[in-house]
């Protein structure tokens, strides 16, 4: 059997639900502690805060907010129209659908599929009684018989039309009147929702919002002397950097920074109390003021392989990849030996960085770079894009000159771990002046900071009591 379609849906928007009983989904206090870091803590309230501002309208918050609808109505239906299967019907259900499990190899069964999903039993049970009712009442609508089968597309039209026939609506936050949504039977308060935000949202999700709330609040720890004018100053340079390199990238095609925001769900009125922003902001000024250009460059030159590996000379590379193994399997359609062959026809033919792209755009099997013309731009020696086959052969041709010949250009067919690659080396662009490393040390020196001050593991904490 299938599992119903509320508690399928149950599942599939909530891959670490927390225990029916969690102190996530009891009563708090507002200012109570939901997560701590070191010395650092922060409350349900401070978390609130930037879940409105981030997570509320977001795409997936309002596929939660549509859920938890669902669910209310299904609540309200059932008791309306004495809908409840007992006990032991659940009991038998849960029986069926713990075979199905084990009959498709999962060894942890039902147990083992709950634990997965962070869901108690109790609440799978209560999804599965609202399941029936949705059943139930999308048969009635469409006049057959209990006996008879409904689709999940049926049962999803029947509630979503069910939602429309009583005025459902959703309003956007930071709803002042304290409704999130409406509906004939109920609403759907501020706090109902973030209390399903919290438990519903991943713990990947979570964490990284607990973690940059209590960096901010650790990085201001250790600027007690920062006057809240050139807080507030720093704040203001780091948005108006964001709305600056937004407008230059091509790729939001002159799209406001603002906008952008819009189109995530995110309150771009909140930017400035925004946890990211204030980070960016602070390291700023931590570097700012721990580090002058003699201290800068004796960081450099502590650690020049680093930098000049990571930020210096590069070459334009571009790559044609075709995915091969040392045997043929389900996962491999050739061996490394004819994809070497198929590579080396290419290189054959090829007189042209023009030729190279037009073979790569046939025949790449890299689907990120294949539209370019299979280009990656330019590649340091110690680029995170390419492999250390890669890296090596980057290294050799930065030694040498440009060549104006074809076959000089292109390397391979290189053997990597998944495939074989054909390399053509560009241009050469020279290490930067200091003025620009500078900056990327900066930069590095900005992100150790971050680290410093508070490892994303060391987040814990009543959110995550059930690690």
């Amino acid at each position: 059997m299938q599992i119903p379609l509320i508690a399928a849906l149950a599942l599939a928007l909530s891959p670490h639900i927390q225990a029916v009983d969690s102190p996530a989904e009891a009563p708090v206090a507002a200012n109570s502690i939901a997560a701590e870091g070191a010395d650092s803590y922060i409350t349900w309230a401070e978390l609130d805060e930037l879940l409105i501002a981030r997570r509320a309208q977001s795409t997936e918050g309002r596929e939660l907010l549509r859920h938890l609808a669902e669910v209310r109505l299904l609540e309200v239906l059932g008791a309306q129209n004495g809908l409840s299967k007992s006990d032991a019907d659940i009991d038998a259900q849960l029986r069926e659908i713990e075979a199905q499990i084990l009959a498709e190899g999962n060894r942890g069964g039902l147990k083992g599929m709950l634990k997965e999903k962070r869901l108690s039993l109790e609440e799978f049970r209560r999804f599965l009684r609202l399941a029936a009712v949705q059943e139930t009442l999308t048969k009635r609508a469409l006049g057959k018989q209990d006996s008879d089968r409904v689709t999940g597309e049926q049962q999803k039209l029947w509630i979503d039309a069910a939602l429309l026939e009583r005025k459902y609506e959703e309003y956007n936050a930071p709803w002042k009147d304290g409704v999130v949504a409406r509906c004939g039977e109920f609403t759907i308060s501020a706090d109902e929702f973030l209390t399903y935000l919290r438990r519903r949202l991943s713990e990947d999700t979570l964490r990284e919002d607990c973690w940059q709330l209590l960096v901010a609040k650790r990085m201001k720890a250790r600027m007690p002397d920062l006057a809240p004018e050139r807080f507030q100053k720093a704040i203001a340079e780091e948005l108006q950097r964001r709305r600056d390199d937004t407008k230059r990238d091509p790729r939001y095609k002159g799209a406001t920074y603002e906008s952008l925001l819009a189109t995530q769900g995110i309150l771009s009125d909140r930017m400035d109390r925004d946890p990211g922003v204030h980070i960016a902001a602070l390291s700023k000024l931590w570097v700012e003021r721990s580090y002058d250009d003699a201290a800068l460059q004796r960081v450099y030159k502590d650690e020049r392989e680093l930098f000049d590996g990571v930020y210096g000379a590069a070459v334009d590379t571009s790559m044609i990849f075709l995915r091969a193994g040392a045997f043929k399997n389900d996962f491999n359609s050739r061996t490394f030996l004819e994809a070497e062959k198929i590579l080396g026809g290419l290189r054959s033919r090829i007189r042209t960085l023009d030729d190279f792209r037009a073979f790569a755009k046939d025949q790449n099997e890299d689907p990120s770079t294949r539209e370019s013309g299979g280009a990656l731009g330019y590649i340091t020696l110690r680029s995170t894009k390419v492999t250390p086959e890669i890296q090596a052969q980057i290294a050799r041709a930065l030694a040498t000159p440009v060549s104006a010949s074809a076959q000089e250009s292109m390397f391979g067919p290189l053997r990597v771990a998944n495939g074989c690659v054909l390399l053509w080396f560009g241009s050469r662009r020279p290490a930067p002046a200091w003025d620009a490393m500078s900056m990327y040390v900066k930069s590095e020196l900005r992100r150790r900071f971050v680290e410093d001050v508070l490892p994303k593991s060391a987040v814990s904490g009543p959110l995550f009591s059930n690690e």
